[in-house]
């Protein structure tokens, strides 16, 4: 099965999260209280944050670390608002997908040091060696996430022409 777009977004969230004590049920209420974003730092700078640390009831506190960490240590820009987060029962969708995506594309892009393309196989445990290459194959396949961003401004491309062409006929229309 193929993934595209949000589902992949969403899938490496969970993956990513996967052992953390961590679940996402969704790409909006699950992300209100900060913990989330703070697991996906820790599951690839595990320098920068622990989430056993974190006071589970302090959501403003847990956002504002994490957006901190990311902006600071990690060059992903501020996307999102801690207050607009909390006034609201459910989140913008659209604003986290956008967010999570440049997660995405920090830790998985070929040249950065959190791409597990190079990792080495695990000797170890089977199933653990299992997860890793399940894991690895998402990472390996960035474009179903990319495809999420360049789909909309293809979209957005192709209705602007849309407009412009109705625009012009109707210009040459009147002149007649």
């Amino acid at each position: 099965m193929t993934l595209t777009g949000v589902q992949a977004l969403e899938e490496w969230c969970r993956r990513s999260l996967d052992g953390s004590g961590v679940e996402i049920k969704n790409l909006t209420t699950s992300w209100r209280d900060g913990i989330g974003f703070c697991a996906l730092i820790q599951r690839y700078r595990p320098d920068l944050i622990d989430i056993t640390t974190l006071n589970q009831k302090d959501w403003k506190g847990n956002l504002e670390l994490a957006f901190e960490i990311a902006e600071c240590n990690l060059g992903i820009p501020r996307l999102l608002d801690v207050e607009d987060l909390l006034k609201t029962q459910t989140p913008d969708r659209f604003s986290i997908l956008t967010y999570l995506a440049q997660y995405y594309h920090t830790f998985c892009q070929p040249d950065s040091a959190f791409d597990l393309q190079d990792s080495p196989e695990l000797d170890i445990d089977p199933q653990l060696n299992k997860d890793v290459n399940a894991q690895r194959s998402i990472l390996l396949h960035p474009g179903a996430v990319h495809s999420l961003m360049t789909e909309r401004r293809v979209r957005s491309l192709s209705n602007q022409r849309r407009r412009r062409a109705i625009t012009s006929r109707k210009i040459t229309f009147s002149k007649l």
